[in-house]
């Protein structure tokens, strides 16, 4: 397997106010496009060919729509299930971008998961991925991880529905999930629980903190050979 040069676009002025939303998903699952459409802009290319166009960690900040006090920062990764990297690899790669970008001050900074998921996608070609949402579904990082469909135009409604319908069966339970709809007010709906969970967990003075979801990256990372 290829090797990922090293990391560069390295944030160097988080703050602690911050709310970070770590985007994941399978290659060509539209990432990008997801990006592109919250922040209103152009600022990520789209693939339209095999080959995935986002091979590097880029951040986006951009300020809430509804609260001009709060900056959002997308993070935008590469795909997993890729043919050329090994998901571990591709995990490392994500994880080491945070270290070098949260400094010990901001490691209790907010972050969130938006996991893409093809609604095209047949439920047993996701499982068969190293990583997929079956990963995101443990304590302490589910609850503020965020199932996404995308691609709803591909499919008849009633058809993406019924397919809908068999995701929440199988993981509303644990996270939550949501229909992106290519949108940019769909694309901050499907965000809103992260935030949803940051405003009941300051009630209880807790936080969703980078040593959380460094812990749960190293855990997906040993699971591969």
């Amino acid at each position: 397997m290829a090797k990922r040069s090293k990391l560069d676009n390295v944030m160097t002025d988080a703050r602690e106010s911050d709310t970070f939303i770590v985007v994941l998903g399978q290659t060509g699952a539209g990432k990008s496009t997801f990006i592109n459409t919250a922040v209103g802009k152009e600022v990520t290319r789209v693939g339209h060919e095999l080959k995935p166009q986002t091979q590097k960690v880029r951040f986006f900040p951009v300020t809430h729509p509804k609260d001009r006090s709060r900056r959002v920062i997308f993070v935008d990764t590469p795909g997993f299930n890729d043919t050329h990297i090994e998901d571990s690899e591709t995990l490392d790669h994500i994880l080491k971008w945070m270290e070098l970008s949260f400094s010990s001050r901001i490691r209790s900074t907010r972050i969130g998961i938006v996991y893409l998921h093809e609604i095209t996608q047949n439920r047993g070609d996701a499982n068969q991925a190293g990583m997929s949402p079956v990963k995101l579904c443990t304590p302490g990082i589910k609850e503020k991880v965020v199932l996404a469909t995308t691609k709803w135009q591909e499919l008849p409604r009633e058809e993406g529905l019924r397919r809908l319908q068999q995701l929440m069966e199988k993981y509303s339970r644990s996270i939550a999930v949501a229909e992106f709809q290519d949108t940019h007010t769909s694309a901050w709906a499907t965000i809103n629980p992260i935030f949803e969970v940051d405003r009941l967990s300051q009630r209880v003075s807790s936080r969703f903190s980078f040593d959380v979801i460094e812990e749960s990256f190293h855990f997906f990372t040993a699971m591969y050979p």
